[in-house]
């Protein structure tokens, strides 16, 4: 015993890096997430260039492809930082992250692992986003070494961001919202930039915010290394390509000494005290609706209502007045759970702001950049539609994080305890469409009171007001559905990446973010007949005045499908899911 605990292992760390490495790459290829990432590619370069080639293309010299595509390449590299949150998040969860402390592992070997996976993720989203944009038409126009300069900075960009995301996931406490979280606002400042259309387009107000923020700085340096046909663009020099380097250097300045404070304090204590400004004392929230504290509040209280005592004599009594899969208890049990959920999403600042906050600042800057194009070819203000979709757009995001939290419930066991306890079987899904009934409604209500600071007017009464709100909870509700049988099957990576696309079709290829005349005629059949632009298009007519029944039926139908197509995948995916 002695001679074998004298023996220390002597780990080759770049044997472990390699293991690591493959472990972050493997999955991808495994579950489908490098096709979806290669997807995500095609799907931004045809959402940003067919819908705004007509729009846009008249405020841009020379071709909308050679413009669009920095900003198209850096959303792509952006998915790629907001899967490495997603990952950071889930292994710090999961408790993997403690696991490699109490091994013979440099505490870098993990990082590095990550990050090496992080580049494999930003080199095959540029490879692809470069394949997409030479179908749309664009082409470098510069030499050789300015081709491999563009590469080499969106690389650069994304490992700079995926470094953040990592940080990000390492101080998040809900791996369900992080995605959600980074999603938004980067597509805000995607669409407050100079790759969609020029800085004078903008209010003067905000032209230098759009001018001076770090996508904007990012977009003017790989245009320029990318060049044009009528060589309109400036020369790479440094006084283009120097402020997208600082601000990388700036964002690494930051980042780097938080990331190693992060480490030094995970090794001795909690980073309650550290995480407090920005989740607001979610750790202790945690600990009280931790899944003990959850089965146990939950128990109690079905025990009452049943009327039954959990324990005489310290023995657990089975004897019940009231059957477990009574109509009464089904009701009590979905309120009790319902109550569950709310307050869990209430307490998580992270949900509150993705599913509040950023709805309406997504409006906002929608408003901005498309408002009055849009308006002049319409011929009446933008945000009959545009505030339409921030609030179906809000209702979708919600859903899909809603999913991500079923999944961690159930990788960690929770439904199973749920479903040994005398708790009414359907009242966990009923509990989740209740909850999010009630979230997508405030969520409504909040981009609705934005559009009416804004300018928006309903002039059809209260009654066609309350309709207004009905339409995204219905949509909302059926893409739940959507979502949760989605997430009883995948895992939680490929439905954030996979519903990604979903929403992202769906928003850019709707009636809310342009008019239908605006799409080329092939494909407005598609957009017309789609879910959103139907939800839309009822909206518009319940606050504006116009065609209601015609895009309600629509709605409901498209809905309703949803649901039909759905219900029982997911039922029979619940029970499978709670009889591990």
């Amino acid at each position: 015993m002695t001679a074998w605990t004298a023996v220390r292992p002597n780990p080759s760390t770049f044997r472990q890096w390699w293991v690591l490495t493959v472990r972050a790459i493997a999955p991808t290829l495994r579950s489908g997430e490098l096709l979806i990432a290669i997807s995500l590619s095609a799907v931004f370069t045809a959402s940003y260039y067919v819908p705004l080639k007509q729009v846009m293309g008249a405020f841009v010299q020379g071709s909308y492809a050679q413009y669009l595509m920095p900003v198209i390449a850096l959303q792509t590299v952006y998915f790629a930082a907001m899967s490495a949150a997603l990952r950071s998040a889930t292994d710090k969860v999961d408790g993997i992250n403690r696991r490699f402390r109490s091994m013979p592992i440099p505490v870098m070997t993990p990082l590095a692992a990550r990050m090496s996976g992080n580049v494999y993720r930003c080199a095959t989203a540029l490879a692809t986003a470069i394949l997409w944009g030479y179908v749309i038409g664009f082409r470098f126009y510069r030499s050789a070494e300015y081709t491999i300069g563009f590469c080499l900075l969106v690389v650069l960009i994304g490992i700079t961001m995926s470094f953040v995301g990592d940080l990000i996931g390492m101080v998040s406490k809900n791996p369900e919202a992080t995605t959600y979280i980074l999603l938004l606002p980067l597509l805000i400042l995607g669409v407050l930039s100079v790759g969609i259309q020029p800085a004078e387009q903008f209010p003067g107000w905000i032209q230098p915010f759009v001018r001076n923020q770090f996508n904007s700085q990012f977009v003017y340096a790989l245009r320029t290394l990318a060049g044009d046909a009528r060589d309109s663009t400036a020369w790479p020099t440094w006084s283009v390509i120097g402020p997208a380097l600082a601000w990388l250097v700036g964002i690494a300045v930051i980042a780097v000494p938080l990331y190693a404070f992060v480490l030094r304090r995970r090794r001795n204590a909690p980073l309650d005290r550290f995480v407090w400004p920005l989740t607001l004392g979610w750790g202790r929230v945690v600990a009280l609706l931790s899944s003990r504290h959850v089965v146990k509040s939950v128990a109690d209280e079905a025990a009452r209502l049943g009327r039954v005592p959990l324990y005489d004599g310290g023995r657990p009594l089975i004897d019940r007045t009231q059957a477990e899969s009574s109509p009464r208890l089904l009701v009590l049990h979905t309120w009790v759970q319902t109550q569950r959920l709310l307050i869990r999403w209430g307490h998580d600042v992270q949900t509150v702001i993705q599913a509040l906050i950023l709805p309406s600042t997504f409006l906002v800057s929608i408003n901005l950049v498309f408002g009055k194009p849009v308006s002049s070819v319409s011929g009446h203000s933008a945000l009959y539609g545009s505030v339409p979709m921030a609030a179906l757009v809000g209702a979708v995001f919600g859903s899909t994080a809603s999913g991500i939290c079923l999944m961690r419930e159930r990788e960690e066991g929770l439904l199973a305890r749920f479903w040994v306890l005398p708790v009414h079987r359907a009242s966990g899904l009923l509990s989740r469409l209740s909850a999010e009934v009630v979230r997508i409604l405030v969520s409504a209500v909040l981009v609705m009171c934005t559009g009416l600071v804004l300018g928006l007017r309903f002039e059809q009464g209260i009654p066609a007001t309350l309709a207004w709100l009905a339409v995204p909870a219905t949509f909302g509700v059926a893409f739940s559905f959507l979502v949760t049988t989605l997430s009883l099957y995948l895992v939680n990576t490929v439905l954030a990446e996979s519903t990604g696309i979903v929403v992202a079709l769906l928003f850019f290829f709707c009636t809310g973010f342009v008019p239908l005349a605006q799409y080329p005629g092939w494909i407005q059949p598609v957009v017309e007949h789609q879910p959103m632009s139907y939800a839309v298009e009822a909206m518009r007519g319940l606050s504006l005045g116009g065609p209601v029944l015609s895009p309600m039926i629509g709605t409901l139908l498209w809905s309703a499908g949803i649901v039909a197509a759905c219900a029982a995948p997911m039922v029979i995916g619940y029970r499978k899911a709670s009889m591990r």
